[in-house]
Order: structure tokens, then sequence, then C-alpha cells
């Protein structure tokens, strides 16, 4: 058993930039990485099996992630290509990773280093998203994957406000974001099972989602061009989850 601290030292990938896998985790129920990341990182049950699952589940989660942005940029008739990329909230690291595969120039940040694939290839910075050290115009896309849903309105709204402020004219946002259901009952699991998936049972920590046309408005505020988006629907122990896939332009 340990605390926060031990779980980070226990999943720490030792080898270079990601895994190699070859199996999507999205393609198919992933019970067993999901199943994984709770033991270990929610009741600190320290497994070797647990932690090449979670390499495994985290890996081809960024990747998938990456390819799904540069799907959509591609259908829109831009390139994606050689960006400077600034990953925030990059938890893990497996995103960022994904991008500087793909040949992109990464930069990390989160509140604090809880990365288990350290990349030396991508410089990390603990910072707060709503002051960013870095000068205007630093970056062409700033990723905001899976980060929004985890702060109030209020918060959100000065993070989107940072990262217009240090990316070039034109800009790219990159949003991920899992999408409210009409139905309460199905919302409910959705946090319950986004608990499970993030390893944080019983936080209830992703308080915040939107339906797919509200976050289409949320974006308009900022005078935001939706350029394309795409969904993803995986599933586990029945609850389907569709996770939204924003690519934005700021001209």
């Amino acid at each position: 058993m340990g605390g926060k601290n031990d779980v980070r030292d226990f999943l720490v990938y030792t080898g270079q930039a990601l895994p190699g896998v070859s199996e999507c985790f999205l393609g198919h129920v992933d019970a067993a990485a999901i199943g994984s990341r709770s033991l270990v990182k929610s009741l600190c049950i320290f497994s070797k099996r647990c932690r090449k699952n979670i390499w495994r589940h985290e890996a081809e989660r960024g990747r998938l992630f990456v390819r799904t942005y540069h799907s959509i940029i591609a259908n829109a008739g831009y390139e994606m290509a050689n960006w400077r990329v600034l990953e925030v909230g990059c938890g893990p690291g497996a995103i960022a990773s994904a991008f500087q595969e793909s040949g992109h120039i990464v930069t990390a940040i989160d509140l604090w280093d809880g990365r288990i694939f350290n990349n030396t290839g991508v410089p990390f910075s603990a910072a707060n998203g709503h002051s960013l050290p870095f000068k205007t115009a630093s970056f062409d896309a700033v990723s905001l994957t899976s980060v929004l849903h985890h702060m109030p309105a209020s918060f959100a709204d000065l993070v989107i406000k940072e990262g217009l402020r240090i990316i070039s004219r034109p800009g790219w946002l990159l949003v991920q974001e899992d999408i409210l259901h009409p139905s309460a009952f199905h919302n409910l699991l959705m946090r319950m099972v986004d608990d499970l998936v993030s390893g944080e049972i019983g936080t209830h920590q992703a308080e915040s989602h939107r339906t797919k046309n509200e976050w289409q408005g949320y974006f308009n505020r900022f005078g935001l061009q939706l350029v394309g988006m795409q969904s993803l629907f995986p599933s586990w122990l029945g609850v389907s989850i569709e996770k939204a896939f924003f690519v934005l332009r700021a001209c």
C-alpha cells in the first residue's frame, strides 16, 4: 500500500517515450486496464500486471486521441505538421508523448508532475492553466484534452483566454470532452465510470460536463471557429460514453 507519490513512482515507465502496443483500447471493452487503474491509483494495490495494463491503456489512449485530432484537421483541408504544441493538464504524459511521436514540438504542463511517461523530448513545467509561463505567440496549438470538465466554468474561462494569448495567429485549440446524455441516470453512471477510469473512486471530480451544443456555444463566446468535430463511443459495464473531439481555430 502507498500514497499518491508512491503510486506515481510505481507507475513510471522506464523505457523511452511510449511503450509499443498494437491494440486500440477504445475498440473494445478494456476492463482489465480500467480495473487496473482503479486498483493501483485509488486503492494503492501495487501489481506489476496492473502496471503493464495501465501503460498499455494510457499509451493507446494517447496515440488514438492524437490520430483523431490529425484526422479532423486533415478532413478540413489543413495540415498538422511540425506544430509547436502545448499540452495543458498532461497528467501521465501519454498524449504529450504521442504528439511528440507524431513529429510535433511539444511542451507539457500540469499542477504537479504526475507523468508516468517521462519523455526527455517533451519539456515539463509545473504550472496553473490560468497563468501560463509563456510569451504571446509561443505555440501553434494548445491541447485541452479531457481537462475543462475538471474545473468550474469561471476557471475554464481563464484557461481558454490564456490558451488564446500564447498561440500564434491563426492558432488552434484541440479539445476533447465527454458529452452529457439526455438521461440524468446515464450521466450519473458516466461520472462514476469517469471516476473509475481516472482512478479517483468516490471523488466525483468530473462535474462540469456539457452537451455538444453547449460546448459549441461556449467556444463561440471566445470567437473560435469550429473547424471540425468527431466522436468516439467507448462503453464499459453497459455505459456508453460519447467522447467528442473539437478542433477550433483562432484567427
